[in-house]
C-alpha cells in the first residue's frame, strides 16, 4: 500500500535509517511505496535527553526505524526498568508497552509511549 505524506518546507521525515528534509519553497507531497518504517521528525525524540521516559521513547523509536527489535531489546528493558523506578504509578502502562514490543508491534509501542509522554506533560502543566 502506498503512503502519501504532505511535508512543509524545512520539514523532515525518517524512512528507516534515512532522514529526508524538504527544501522546496512550497508544500511537497511524497509517495512511499513499500514496507519501510516512517516517522515524522516532529515525533522523534532527542537521543541526548536522558529523562527515563524520553530514553525509553528513543529506544522504541530506534527499534522501529531500524526494524531491529532484538538488537535494541536489552536497551529497551534497561530503559523500561529505569522508567518503572522513576514512575512506579505507570507500571501498568509500561507493561502494556512491553507487551506491544514482545508482540512485535513496534509502531504501537512507539505510539503508546508517545501518548504516555503527552499525558505526563499535561498532568505536569
Amino acid at each position: 500500500m502506498t503512503l502519501k505524506l504532505t511535508l512543509r518546507p524545512g520539514e523532515a521525515v525518517h524512512i528507516g535509517k534515512v532522514r529526508i528534509v524538504v527544501e522546496a519553497r512550497s508544500t511537497s507531497v511524497i509517495y512511499i511505496d513499500g514496507d519501510a518504517p516512517v516517522m515524522r521528525e516532529t515525533e522523534c525524540v532527542d537521543p541526548a535527553d536522558t529523562a527515563p521516559l524520553t530514553r525509553m521513547r528513543y529506544v522504541l523509536q530506534q527499534m522501529y526505524l531500524e526494524n531491529d527489535r532484538l538488537g535494541w531489546l536489552g536497551g529497551y528493558y534497561a530503559a523500561a526498568a529505569s522508567l518503572v523506578a522513576a514512575l512506579p504509578a505507570e507500571v501498568r502502562e509500561i507493561d502494556r508497552i512491553s507487551g506491544l514490543v514482545g508482540a512485535g508491534d513496534l509502531w504501537g509501542a512507539v505510539r503508546a509511549a508517545r501518548d504516555l509522554s503527552r499525558r505526563r506533560q499535561l498532568e505536569a502543566a
